[in-house]
């Protein structure tokens, strides 16, 4: 059976994986164990499990519906973590073997789409562009987020649909449907062309054009009816936060978008603007662009991080543009087999060492680890843990955000100054919870602000009457303080 590899090829192209999932899991539980994730989102998606595995819908830490923050219902299924204890760690491992095993898609895709004497090499490079793409290492670092584990179903629903197993095919775009609500626009679109470009095949226009039209109806229910509904809004409460400059609603800034572009686009003009197209082409050469069909799903999401005025995600290996992996090799693979049909031999292994060659050149360059972002522990960092585990575990707590990723698995810890202030976006649809039932407080000195230190020294005071909390420890940075 072909579905399952047993060449040297293939056999190669696993054990790359499993070396990438180590290294990639040394890197992820050193950067935990040291200075720990400055994201605040790996707090949010920790509770989130947490909070859906008690059979709650509302997590504290982000003051929010689960449902209502993004439309992840893929979290119920990570529920089992919780169960067993699992927090921040055990998630983001996870992650990271689901990413790498990417890896096997991206093979099948390679050994039986390229028409080529040596298909099992075929389906080896591709599986090795894909480890080294910017990407995989990039969402490892940024630590869990539930749409990343979409990414290799993006690529087996493409196999599957070209090998006609339709039940794969059906079974991996719900699998995507269920990551994420902006996913679902994506698979609209890549439902159309699966059924244009296999318009041939009755049964392929008829399943191609089902997920397409399922997709884009669950995303108009889920984005405008069912996400407002569960925090009490008109639009989700992403629009305002990341195109709020464009409009109001979500067809505002549509419309601004396609009234205005010079306004629209005026955030990627100039060396930064250049700097994102480069991360987007170069890690597969430039290839993906010569079949802009397969690549055009990814668009609606290209489009909403170039839109938006979050300069962060803007980099290639962002979790808002992550699907652009996905799509990007498909396109790659598609290329290499219009030219394996047109090119001599000679010219598909120049076309091969040229996408490898800028493969590995995107890896040095573009990866957190090219950058130096991966953290190793400090005296900080150690400091953090040791607070952190003299907290117990049915304690409730409030806490900044890199030590907060520690104790967001409990059933209720906040993100200081909540709940004593609204920060950032927390606690917006929602009123504040009663501060009186928090037990610990578990703040970082660098994630203090001078109009927070305020309200922290006054909760620590040493008076009696005006100072709720006794101060356990305050070693490096990391203050840990008690109710009296």
């Amino acid at each position: 059976m072909r579905f399952v590899p047993r060449t040297a090829w293939a056999r190669s192209a696993a054990g790359l994986a499993v070396v990438q999932a180590m290294f990639l899991s040394f890197l992820v539980n050193r950067q935990l164990t040291g200075v720990g994730s400055r994201n605040w989102d790996l707090g949010i998606f920790t509770n989130a499990v947490r909070t859906l595995a008690d059979g709650e819908s509302f997590m504290p830490y982000r003051g929010m519906d689960v449902l209502g923050h993004h439309f992840n219902l893929i979290l119920y299924a990570f529920a089992p973590v919780s169960w067993l204890g699992g927090g921040s760690r055990a998630l983001s491992l996870i992650q990271v073997g689901v990413l790498c095993l990417g890896a096997c898609p991206a093979y099948l895709l390679g050994r039986d789409r390229v028409s080529s004497a040596a298909s099992g090499r075929t389906g080896f490079f591709v599986a090795l562009v894909y480890l080294l793409h910017p990407t995989v290492s990039g969402l490892s670092w940024w630590m869990f987020h539930p749409e990343s584990v979409a990414l290799p179903a993006l690529l087996l629903l493409w196999w599957a649909a070209t090998t006609q197993r339709w039940w794969l095919t059906t079974a991996s775009a719900v699998f995507v449907g269920l990551c994420r609500e902006d996913l679902l626009l994506a698979l609209a679109l890549f439902g159309l062309v699966i059924a244009f470009v296999m318009r041939d095949l009755p049964k392929a226009k008829a399943i191609g054009s089902g997920i397409g039209i399922a997709s884009a109806i669950s995303w108009i229910v889920v984005t405008q009816l069912v996400m407002p509904a569960r925090i009490g809004t008109d639009e989700p409460y992403y629009v305002k936060d990341f195109w709020g400059h464009l409009g109001n609603t979500m067809p505002e800034v549509m419309m601004t978008a396609l009234t205005s572009p010079s306004r629209a686009t005026e955030q990627i003009r100039g060396a930064e603007g250049r700097a994102f197209v480069a991360t987007l082409v170069a890690p597969t050469g430039g290839t993906a662009l010569l079949n802009p069909l397969t690549l055009l799903p990814a668009g609606p999401q290209i489009a909403a991080v170039t839109l938006s005025n979050d300069d962060d995600s803007r980099q290639v290996w962002h979790h808002h543009g992550a699907m652009y992996l996905s799509f990007s090799i498909v396109s790659m693979v598609e290329c290499l087999r219009r030219f394996s049909r047109r090119l001599s031999a000679r010219r598909i292994v120049m076309v091969q060492s040229w996408i490898l060659l800028c493969a590995l050149g995107s890896w040095l360059v573009m990866t957190p680890l090219a950058t130096g972002q991966w953290a190793q522990p400090t005296n900080t960092s150690r400091a953090m843990h040791a607070a952190a585990k003299q907290i117990p575990s049915d304690a409730v707590v409030a806490a900044t955000v890199t030590p907060g990723n520690l104790v967001a698995e409990r059933a209720t810890a906040y993100t200081w100054p909540n709940p004593y202030r609204k920060w950032k976006r927390g606690y917006e649809f929602s009123p504040l919870p009663a501060s009186d039932n928090v037990d610990f407080l578990l703040l970082l000195d660098s994630e203090t602000t001078p109009s927070t230190a305020a309200l922290r020294e006054k909760l620590i005071s040493n008076d009696k009457l005006v100072g709720k909390f006794e101060v356990v420890s305050h070693v490096d940075g990391v203050l840990l303080a008690r109710r009296r």
